[in-house]
């Protein structure tokens, strides 16, 4: 169920309305980062954006240890910007950040899952001419 649920998740991000993460190819994608090429995708064209799965838990687990049939899948969305200068950043960079957590909050998973909730967003990075932001996105689904 996680390439399900990943997928689900890259496709949303990629319908992105505004188009701000390419068209040709859109800059979405599950394996980014860590290739001998660009480790830390210093050389990225931006926006662009990392789905990462970082694991599930389990629901109000049994105190007895038995364990239900579902889990709460957790991702975080690394969604790397330009750092240019305060009018970008409030023009471009931040309503890229909405229209991300708007396109998949709420929004039906993929079947055997229930609805995608984003839960939050942090900043990861900020350096001479880039910010990463941590999106967090859940969602119920089976095991």
């Amino acid at each position: 169920m996680i390439a399900e649920l990943a997928t689900d998740l890259q496709t949303k991000i990629k319908s992105i309305a505004s188009g701000k993460l390419g068209t040709t190819p859109v800059r979405v994608g599950l394996a980014a980062g860590a290739t001998s090429i660009d480790p830390f995708m210093e050389k990225v064209q931006l926006p662009a954006v990392w789905v990462v799965y970082v694991g599930d838990v389990q629901p109000d687990p049994d105190p007895l240890g038995k364990c239900g049939a579902t889990v709460v899948a957790q991702f975080v969305v690394k969604v790397l910007l330009e750092y240019k200068n305060e009018k970008d950043m409030v023009d471009n960079q931040y309503p890229l950040l909405r229209e991300i957590a708007n396109q998949v909050n709420g929004q039906m998973g993929p079947p055997g899952a229930m609805r995608w909730k984003y839960t939050g967003q942090t900043l990861d990075e900020l350096t001479g001419n880039r910010m990463v932001f941590d999106q967090q996105f859940s969602i119920v689904s089976r095991m």
